[in-house]
């Protein structure tokens, strides 16, 4: 026994067993407890009921792991999040009878530890005084939900106008930089943002002057022929065609106009709704085109009153192959309830779709059934005969499984990649961060967590499923400047590099070096793996990693996150697994250019780049940029894709030579149906089949067995 409190449980044994392989192992691990430390002080949580000082957790809840409970509790009871939760290990308890078992039993717990800086201090105790005003609301008659609202609003409130001496907010005065950080920081602020944005572009467009009354770019026009389609082809029938004109050059032009035809008789009004002026127009009757366009220009107000109606919303209407309808297969009488019901969307052939050309045609299939199904279980759902066309995660098990069932199945190269980023910000040389880059066996990956040719290594930081990934692509070494990212097994080269970076070993042997401007670089990193799981693509690579990094001078933790994804937001990861999902374009304005607002930029700890230590510590780094962005500048000059494609070799060389982002798999999507219903002929053939055009693209054509 290590300790007993003072109801008698005993504290039996500490477990330093493995977060992953605790539960299965241990039985019952029944909560989570956190010790929550604030520089050299630890935090404790007084309980009313039981009077009596405790630290911070509960009981988990059904299906709960142990990292997502110890989330849970300490949000519910210190209003924690956005933190980084230790796994320290098992808790073996001897447990006095009590209210949720009148026997002494035996049970597990699971030990976090969380460390914070002091200003978490005015969060934590902004959380207290919240919970104790909604309690004392609550005791006046008004609902929680009410009393939660009340509170939120008088924060806000609060935060605008400061106080006066006698306590009251003083209406005449504001504090602007407390009011940002409510609308910029707080876990509302993206609605806020969103919603101040839109009234201040109806303000801005309520006078006539500020609306654009036509744009001669943008006209339409009858033809009799298309590019590659000729009028015998098309029976001599006319058809409306939308042309765009744009100034200059933009060969990714084409994609900025993928939008949607909206139907004006459903998404407009006749005399529903009263603009800020007063006025009620027939938006429908009054189109012309040309000034009157059916809609209120810039008034968010119509937006949310018209456009995105409850009931519009839950029934959308389109141009597509397909319609709304209900169970019973009438688009007559389908409603928001009926579309969308029990799981299950309820599709019916639209009788007016029609695709351009020969052998013009409606859906082969007159009726569809949307399903919702939870990935893990789409293969279930296809062996039962629940469905007949689903997309299960590309998974060796998953193939095999769709194997013994019968079931048919293809795979295509999926539009994004997987990489690791350093972000300089936290690992400042650059032959440092070159140096983690050799650490990587990206084989590990493909052939360990996606075996079966589910993935393949990639060595520029692009999908292969672009036309402008280099067809002759290996990993990078460029000899003339001494860069070489192979894998090194011996860890020689790799120490090598931070030697010849200045770096010597400290007292704990572990290579650091002071930088004028930045202070002493200790080689002491976390390798993160978003999100709560250790089921991850590129963890045991960052295990294999780690070991080959700490025998060598390193001192590097892998560790998961569940903060991971807004984490890179705002460039707080020093060195991190993650994937892109690419575009159509290669075009790599936003994540690389200099200028790019997009937050990725942070990833890459452009900030630093860019600021005051540009010309002593991030030096080199700012020439690359700089380098990187006229040739991205470049890309956008032409619409040749040849010329695009040398551009873009030279643009991606260019970011190895950064050494930002390394590179490490592709991997491939699955999609699988039951042969005896669907006819594979009528889907999408195979050598035509990519990320953008998948089996079912071309939904109409397909056809029954």
């Amino acid at each position: 026994m290590i300790v007993v409190d003072n109801r008698g449980n005993e504290f039996l044994d500490f477990i330093p067993v493995d977060e992953t392989n605790a539960e299965g192992q241990y039985e019952p691990i029944t909560h989570c407890l956190a010790v929550v430390k604030i520089e050299d002080d630890y935090l404790m949580g007084w309980n009313k009921w039981r009077q009596e000082w405790e630290i911070f957790g509960g009981c988990r809840e059904d299906k709960e792991t142990l990292k997502e409970c110890i989330i849970r509790e300490c949000h519910e009871e210190i209003g924690l999040s956005d933190v980084e939760y230790k796994y320290l290990g098992l808790m073996y308890l001897k447990m006095a009878p009590g209210y949720f078992n009148p026997d002494w039993h035996y049970e597990y717990g699971g030990l976090y530890g969380v460390t914070l800086p002091k200003r978490y201090l005015e969060i934590i105790e902004k959380y207290r005084t919240d919970k104790e005003e909604v309690e004392k609301l609550t005791k006046t008659g008004m609902s929680k939900e009410a009393a939660e609202q009340q509170v939120c609003i008088n924060s806000v409130f609060e935060a605008f106008f400061p106080k006066n001496s006698d306590g009251k907010c003083d209406v005449t005065k504001t504090t602007a930089s407390q009011f940002e950080s409510v609308v910029t920081n707080w876990g509302t602020a993206g609605t806020i943002s969103d919603l101040f944005a839109a009234e201040a572009k109806s303000e801005h467009f309520a006078s006539s002057d500020k609306i654009v009354p036509n744009i001669s770019g943008i006209t339409t026009k009858k033809v009799t022929s298309f590019d590659g389609v000729s009028a015998s082809d098309m029976n001599g029938e006319e058809y409306d065609v939308l042309c765009i004109k744009i100034n200059g050059v933009d060969p990714k032009a084409i994609y900025n106009f993928s939008f949607t035809v909206s139907p004006m008789h459903y998404y407009s009004t006749n005399g529903g709704y009263i603009n800020k002026k007063g006025e009620t127009h027939k938006y429908i009757d009054e189109f012309d085109g040309k000034t009157n366009f059916g809609l209120e220009f810039g008034d968010s107000e119509f937006m949310n009153t018209v456009i995105n109606a409850p009931s519009k919303v839950g029934l959308p209407l389109g141009a597509g192959s397909y319609m709304a309808s209900n169970e019973t297969g009438n688009h007559n009488t389908v409603s928001a309830d009926t579309f969308f019901d029990k799981n299950m969307v309820y599709y019916e052939r639209n009788p007016y779709f029609e695709t351009v050309g020969k052998n013009l045609s409606n859906a082969k299939i007159k009726y569809l059934k949307y399903k919702v199904v939870e990935t893990d279980q789409i293969i279930g759902a296809l062996i039962n005969g629940d469905i007949d066309f689903g997309e299960p995660n590309a998974t060796q098990e998953n193939k095999t499984a769709l194997q013994k069932a019968g079931l048919q199945s293809v795979q295509t190269m999926t539009s994004g990649y997987g990489y690791v980023g350093v972000n300089p910000r936290f690992v400042p040389n650059i032959n440092v961060r070159r140096a983690i880059m050799k650490s990587f066996d990206t084989s590990i990956i493909v052939n360990n967590y996606y075996k079966g040719g589910l993935a393949s290594i990639i060595t520029r930081p692009m999908s292969k499923a672009s036309w402008a990934y280099p067809e002759d692509a290996t990993v990078y070494v460029d000899e003339e400047k001494g860069l070489d990212y192979r894998f090194d097994s011996t860890g020689a080269e790799i120490e090598a590099l931070v030697k010849d970076a200045g770096y010597t070993k400290n007292g704990d042997g572990v290579y650091e070096k002071t930088i004028p401007g930045f202070g002493v670089d200790t080689l002491n990193y976390k390798f993160t793996i978003a999100g709560g799981s250790t089921d991850h693509p590129a963890y045991s690579m960052f295990l294999s990693a780690m070991k080959l990094l700490n025998e060598h001078g390193f001192a590097v933790q892998v560790v998961t996150s569940q903060t991971a994804l807004s984490d890179l937001s705002t460039g707080k990861l020093a060195v991190w697994a993650a994937a892109w999902s690419s575009t159509v374009d290669p075009d790599m304005y936003q994540v690389y250019h200099k200028d790019s607002k997009a937050s990725s930029t942070s990833n890459w700890g452009y900030s630093y780049i860019k600021g005051t230590l540009r010309t002593s510590v991030y030096q080199t780094e700012w020439k690359l940029v700089q380098e990187l962005s006229d040739l991205i500048d470049a890309g956008r000059e032409t619409t040749k894709q040849d010329e695009r494609t040398e551009i873009y070799a030279e643009a991606l060389d260019k970011i190895m030579e950064l050494a930002v982002g390394f590179p490490t798999y592709q991997r491939n999507d699955l999609a699988a149906f039951r042969g005896e219903i669907l006819k594979r002929d009528s889907m999408t053939k195979e050598s035509d089949l990519t990320p953008y055009n998948g089996l079912l693209s071309r939904i109409w054509e397909v056809e029954y067995n």
